[in-house]
Formats: structure tokens, C-alpha cells, sequence
């Protein structure tokens, strides 16, 4: 019977054998590897290929000096650093375009403080919305995929030390793991070679897991590709000769997911796939017909073709090769001693991880300075509702005047406040609320599961000055920004 501790889809199981996708097209090759390894045994198929993205490294083990606060599940370290690593991520011409997506993977209560810490840090909602950001659980992000994932562990060393190792727990990091189909950042605070580990994987530390990859995973990659095969025949060693004579980088039986490519030709992030169809290994009705249905797969993909017949290059070499050239050229190929190399540009993606760690400290920094000057100019704030108000509009950096705190003074009635303060708190608002002697920002949101947060449902409706009931306290709104 169906006592709700059951999902529908193991109700089904009982009743109709699962099927597993083995063909996997969303993630790079090293971000699935993770999935692939600890979940199925190496039986998925990437088909993407890595060079199909420009941001290296497409998996990231970001360790930080963070702490958990204490037994709520915070770590208000990692989320400062996800929050300006994406804003440094946001600034280079690599991540144009690129959506983002951050995840707790230790309950909601990181998803929310990540939030609220970007709302109190004037984030460009513009671009928040376009590049569409969404932070929450790993449930949260079942069948949604972004280009770019963070990870936030929250664990540090010390609320590390009961060890992670249930299904569910494996299941939940997997589904995480898998979102990010260009780069994943794995922001944690924890020395992952404390954690338990061994052969036996059911044994293993779901967290230990994650970070070894994260951190090795060229080689598991490399441990996946172990088998290479060579040129199949005399025909595509003619051709790979000439095109290494003439100066290009290609890789033979190149492979890509469960198929091979005779020869890849490869220019900076760009690659062309060469097919030699000789009479001897691509002949055939059924040989020809398979080529045609892996040629389809792979197009589906983003491969281009360049197809060589046998026939026509024995009657003529040089200008069927001379023909591959041109439409080499055509899709921006080039030698590797081109003038446009991509070695003399001092933005190739070789430096791209630098630039956004370098970037996203300067961004910290700013903050720690602007916070710095609020905290001092605090105490010279009137708060709302009272007549009389001085209002810093900003803390602010300009040339020659940095991080001085610009003020606005105006002169309000006690019953004329302006409008903004006037109306009512609606969805989206930043409120400010004295709560316990505490005066903090909140944002009025839903939680990851869709229902209103308690305090937004407590503070909807109401204005500034009014006071407001929640978890049993008395607190009261002085602000609406």
C-alpha cells in the first residue's frame, strides 16, 4: 500500500522493468565522469565533446577558509565566495550568454542566506533574471540543467566527523552533480582526505566522493579512455600525414562518446571531424548505412563533417586534399603556425580560471571596504518613520574619493513619508526588520518548494513602521528598498 514514504516512480518499478538512458548529452565528458563512475559503472555514454566548451577547467574543486555556524546549516564563507565568483564569471567574454545555478548540499537554509546575500549586495537583477540564476536544493534542480553550476558543501572539518554515506545521500549529490553541462564549481571548506574512504564504494563518504574527482579528474578520465586505437587503414594514414606535413593538429580515432572519428582537425576551441571512406572499412549497404546514422548522432551534437572518398582521392591526391583544405578554412581552421594562434592570446581559456579567482577577490575586498564605511556611518542614521532624516544613498568608489559615503538629507513629516516607504511590502521586496534587538534585510520569496517563508508571510501587506508577529517575537519594519 501507499503510505506516502514511497515514490511513484518506485510504485512503478514493481510493475515495469526500468530502463536506463545510456547516451548522455548535456554534460561535458569530465562532468558526467562523476555520475558515471559512482552511480552506473561507467555504463553511461558522454557524447559531447570537451572542446565543445571554452571553459576550462569544466570541473573545479574550490576549497575556501569557511566555517558552518554552529548547527544551523550555513556557511556564510562559501556563499560570499559563490556569489563573487559568479559575479567575476559574469565579467568575461567566455561566459556570455552562459546561465548559472547554485546548490545547497546541506538543506535550504545555505540556498537562502546565498540569496539574501546577493539581493543585500546590489546584484544586477537584469542580468540575474537573463542569465537565469536559481538557487536552491538538489531537488530543486531535478531535470533542469544550467551552463554553469556551484556547489556549496557548508560542511567544514570539524561538522564533518559523522561520516555520509546513504543512498539517498548518493543519489542527491549525483542529480547535483550532473546539472552543470560546461563547468562545475565544488565550493567547499572540508580537507577531503579526512574524510572515510576505501574500496568498498557503499562505505565510502559521499562527500570524499565528489571532492577526489573534483579535484583528479583528468585522471579518471583518463582511466576511462584508456583503450586508444590507431589509423584502420593505409588510406587514413595518407591522410593524417599530410595534413601533420602541412602544419595541423589532428588526433586519429578520435573518440567521441561510444563512436570514433577517423581523424579530428583541431584550431584553438574548434574542431572538424575527417572521415576516410575507403572500399575496404566504409563499404557497404549496412556499413555505409551505420556511418550515416553515427554521422547523424554526432551532427545532432554540434560535429561537423568533412567526408573523403577513396575512389576520388587515388585519382586524384592533391586536389581532393587541397579541397579538405579549403573547407577547413571555411569552418576557421588553421595551422598551428597560423598568425591568428590562439598561444598569443593572453585571454585564452589556458587563464581564464586565474582571471575569475583573481577577479572574484578584488569583488570580496570591494565589499569588506563598503561594509567597513556602512558600519561606521550607522549610527549617524536617523531610521524611518521619524521627521527628520539623514539617508546614505550608497557607499560608494570614485576617483580621488573612494568608498566615501555620499549622503541625501531630507526633511520628511511624520505622516508624509515618501511613497516607496508608504506602500504596501509585496513579493520581491528587500525589508528591513528589527527582530531580538537584531536589525537585519530579509528578501520576500518563496522557499525552494513554492510556499512563502514565514517572515515574508508575516511581513506581506504591511508598511514601514508597522509592527509584525513572527515566530512568537515582536519585531518591527523600518525599511522597504
Amino acid at each position: 500500500m501507499f503510505d506516502g514514504n514511497i515514490s511513484f516512480y518506485e510504485i512503478v518499478a514493481t510493475a515495469f522493468k526500468p530502463v536506463m538512458l545510456e547516451e548522455h548529452f548535456r554534460c561535458v565528458p569530465e562532468i558526467i565522469g562523476y555520475s558515471n563512475e559512482k552511480m552506473y559503472n561507467n555504463r553511461i555514454l558522454p557524447l559531447r565533446d570537451s572542446h565543445s566548451s571554452e571553459l576550462m577547467p569544466p570541473v573545479i574543486n574550490y576549497r575556501v577558509d569557511g566555517r558552518r555556524n554552529g548547527k544551523a546549516k550555513i556557511n556564510d564563507k562559501e556563499a560570499e565566495c559563490i556569489v563573487s565568483l559568479m559575479l567575476a564569471c559574469w565579467e568575461q567574454t567566455e561566459y556570455a550568454d552562459k546561465t548559472f545555478g547554485i546548490i545547497s548540499l546541506l538543506g535550504d537554509e545555505q540556498a537562502f542566506y546565498i540569496m539574501n546575500f546577493a539581493y543585500n549586495h546590489d546584484i544586477n537583477m537584469q542580468e540575474w533574471n537573463q542569465r537565469q540564476v536559481v538557487v536552491g536544493n538538489a531537488a530543486s534542480f531535478q531535470g533542469d540543467e544550467r551552463d554553469v553550476m556551484f556547489l556549496s558543501m557548508v560542511d567544514d572539518d570539524e561538522s564533518a566527523n559523522r561520516s555520509r554515506t546513504k543512498l539517498d545521500l548518493r543519489r542527491r549529490y549525483n542529480v547535483a552533480a550532473s546539472r552543470a553541462k560546461d563547468q562545475l564549481w565544488v565550493v567547499n571548506s572540508l580537507d577531503y582526505t579526512k574524510l572515510k574512504h576505501g574500496e568498498n564504494l557503499e562505505d565510502e563518504d559521499v562527500r570524499f566522493g565528489l571532492l577526489e574527482y573534483a579535484e583528479n579528474y583528468q585522471e579518471h578520465r583518463a582511466r576511462f579512455l584508456e583503450a586508444e586505437v590507431k589509423a584502420e587503414s593505409p588510406f587514413e594514414a595518407e591522410v593524417a600525414k599530410y595534413l601533420l606535413a602541412k602544419g595541423y593538429h589532428i588526433q586519429q580515432q578520435y573518440e567521441a562518446g561510444p563512436y570514433r572519428i577517423d581523424i579530428v582537425v583541431s584550431y584553438e576551441n574548434k574542431q572538424i571531424a575527417i572521415e576516410c571512406d575507403g572500399e575496404r572499412f566504409h563499404s557497404g549497404a549496412a556499413k555505409i548505412e551505420e556511418d550515416m546514422e553515427r554521422q547523424c548522432i554526432l551532427q545532432r551534437i554540434g560535429w561537423k563533417f568533412i567526408r573523403i572518398r577513396g575512389g576520388m582521392y587515388y585519382r586524384d591526391k592533391d586536389g581532393t586534399m587541397e579541397d579538405v583544405i579549403k573547407k577547413l578554412t571555411t569552418y576557421g581552421i588553421y595551422t598551428e603556425n597560423s598568425q591568428n594562434s590562439a598561444d598569443d592570446d593572453q585571454y585564452h581559456s589556458c587563464g581564464l580560471y586565474q582571471r575569475v579567482v583573481n577577479r572574484a577577490q578584488q569583488i570580496r575586498d570591494e565589499w569588506h571596504k563598503q561594509d567597513n564605511v556602512i558600519k561606521t556611518a550607522a549610527n549617524k542614521i536617523v531610521q524611518y518613520p521619524e521627521s527628520i532624516s539623514e539617508v546614505p544613498l550608497k557607499a560608494v568608489m570614485s576617483p580621488g574619493n573612494q568608498y566615501k559615503v555620499h549622503y541625501k538629507k531630507e526633511t520628511v513629516a511624520p505622516k508624509t513619508l515618501n511613497l516607496k516607504q508608504q506602500r504596501k511590502i509585496k513579493m520581491g521586496d528587500k525589508v528591513t526588520v528589527r527582530l531580538n534587538e537584531s536589525t537585519k534585510t530579509y528578501i520576500m520569496m518563496k522557499n525552494s518548494r513554492g510556499s512563502l517563508t514565514e517572515l515574508t508571510k508575516a511581513c506581506l501587506g504591511h508598511s514601514v513602521g508597522d509592527e509584525i508577529i513572527y515566530q512568537n517575537n515582536k519585531g518591527k519594519i523600518l525599511g522597504i528598498k
